[in-house]
């Protein structure tokens, strides 16, 4: 999905499950290529060699991954026009909660992304550790 460019809707929700490591992507059954997991995990570097976002909004619910390493990966080397994800562990329906805050502004209020995301983020303690990368000015 990252790598679909054009064929990818204008916003991209990942939602799973994190660590120090990346995305975790689990255990496949024996001729899936894992080479470029990490104990299991997807890192940044692997998402910045193959993201091509251009103007899109990635919204990651995965623990962990929110940090200035999957920033640049999606904004910087992606492309995407924005990338919102925690930068810590929220608990399991906080994420949700968080993501429900965040689209409701921006669709149903018609925010700007910048609004929606300030919006989420002060609902409470928890919804604080979304962050937002956007590309540098």
């Amino acid at each position: 999905m990252i790598a679909g460019g054009e064929f990818v809707h204008q916003h991209l929700v990942i939602c799973g499950h994190g660590d120090k490591n990346g995305f975790v992507f689990g255990e496949y059954c024996e001729g899936i290529d894992t080479s470029r997991l990490v104990d299991g995990s997807l890192p940044p570097s692997v998402v910045a060699e193959h993201a091509r976002l251009d103007g899109k909004i990635v919204l990651s619910t995965c623990c962990e991954t929110g940090g200035k390493a999957y920033g640049d990966a999606f904004v910087g080397t992606g492309g995407a026009a924005l990338y919102v994800a925690p930068d810590g562990s929220p608990e399991g329906a906080d994420a949700p909660l968080f993501v429900h805050c965040f689209y409701h502004a921006l669709l149903a209020r018609q925010q700007p992304p910048e609004a929606a995301l300030e919006h989420a983020r002060s609902y409470d303690e928890a919804a604080s550790m979304f962050v937002g990368h956007w590309p540098a000015s």
